[in-house]
C-alpha cells in the first residue's frame, strides 16, 4: 500500500491514473478507501492505493501554480492577432 496525498484540482480519476496509470481503476482506489466514485476529495486529502506507480506519471488535472507564459512565447511575441 501506499499514500497518495491529493492536489489541488485533482479529481478521483486524475488519482487512479496517477497510481494506477489506469483511470478504470479509480472504483477499486475508491473502495480501497471506503468512498464512492462521485465523493468529493479535497487537497491534502491522504488516499490509500494498493499497487505503486510503476509508470511515474505526474497529476493529469492538479494545479501546480500560475502559467507562465515565458514557456511559450518569447519577448518578440506581441499578443496581437490580425
Amino acid at each position: 500500500m501506499i499514500n497518495i496525498t491529493v492536489q489541488d484540482g485533482q479529481s478521483l480519476l486524475d488519482v487512479a491514473l496517477q497510481a494506477f496509470g489506469d483511470i478504470s481503476r479509480a472504483l477499486e482506489l475508491a473502495i480501497t478507501n471506503g468512498m464512492s466514485l462521485t465523493d468529493d476529495i479535497v487537497s491534502g486529502q491522504v488516499l490509500r492505493a494498493d499497487s505503486p506507480n510503476e509508470y511515474n506519471f505526474a497529476c493529469a488535472t492538479a494545479m501546480t501554480g500560475q502559467l507562465d507564459y515565458d514557456r511559450i512565447f518569447d519577448e518578440t511575441f506581441d499578443y496581437t492577432f490580425e
